[in-house]
């Protein structure tokens, strides 16, 4: 009796064991399972080695501080209030040729000053080109937020989708001096989008992530927003663009290319 006792003991405890889920119980792991009850199997993905961070700046290099009083290019009194934007297919060419993958939609905000750096995890190697699509292109710009979780930035929460306008491409607003007498009282507002308004740059780099890791910075001159090309923008005349009829796309076309080529790529 004692003997089957023990024997049935034994069943049941195997019985037990094989029941149970085995993956893995670390949270901290790229394959962790929370049904698991069985350790095994963890895996652990490599740190980013790549950073890009993002900089508002004006002719002279200084830092833009949002809410707060500065000077354009005609020495006119000028205040951002809103300055939020869209960067998408931003890839890094190998020297052989290979793109690899940075980041597909990025939204960037400068309300809080700084609106955070993308990182990435760049394979071993050397690299001469980064490509950086300011705007959406016409895949994004043509997807529903609805299908997105609140966080992404192509989602409602984000508040930049126009519905039949589609998205936003870039938000930027603020109010001007006209006649610097102590009143910032012209507002201006740049708000565009279109498929055709997706502009695509490329940046030469000098990057070899065989020597650990690296970062690069973005840095957006504003004051080419306005001056930037052989048609300028006067937020003083030509204040708004909602893209509502055919001036503003014009308008909207404008300061979409001025706003691009205002980038500089810094190490």
């Amino acid at each position: 009796m004692k003997k089957f006792q023990l024997f049935l003991f034994i069943g049941v405890l195997a019985l037990v064991s094989s029941c149970k889920e085995e993956g893995c119980t670390d949270p901290a792991a790229s394959n962790y399972n929370d049904e698991a009850d069985k350790d095994c199997c963890c895996e652990y993905a490599e740190p980013d080695n790549f950073t890009l961070s993002f900089k508002a700046v004006d002719d002279q290099g200084n830092t833009l501080n949002m809410n707060e009083e500065t000077v354009d290019a005609g020495g006119r009194p000028i205040q951002f209030e809103l300055f939020l934007f869209y960067l998408s297919n931003i890839y890094l060419k190998s020297s052989t040729g290979d793109e690899v993958l940075v980041k597909d939609v990025a939204l960037l905000d400068f309300e809080e000053g700084v609106p955070g750096s993308i990182t990435a995890k760049i394979p071993e190697g050397e690299y001469t080109e980064m490509r950086v699509g300011f705007g959406l292109d016409s895949v994004y710009n043509n997807e529903n937020p609805n299908d997105f979780a609140p966080g992404h930035p192509l989602s409602y929460a984000a508040n930049t989708h126009w519905g039949w306008l589609k998205y936003r491409f870039q938000m930027v607003e603020g109010r001007l001096d006209t006649d610097q007498n102590g009143s910032l009282e012209k507002t201006f507002a740049y708000h565009t989008g279109l498929d055709s308004l997706y502009v695509e740059r490329s940046f030469p780099v000098n990057l070899d992530f065989s020597q650990g890791d690296l970062s690069l910075e973005l840095d957006l001159n504003w004051n080419a927003f306005f001056t930037y090309g052989a048609q300028p923008i006067d937020p003083a005349v030509s204040n708004s663009t909602h893209m509502a009829n055919e001036y503003e796309i014009l308008l909207g076309q404008r300061f979409a290319n001025n706003f691009a080529s205002s980038a500089v790529l810094v190490d």
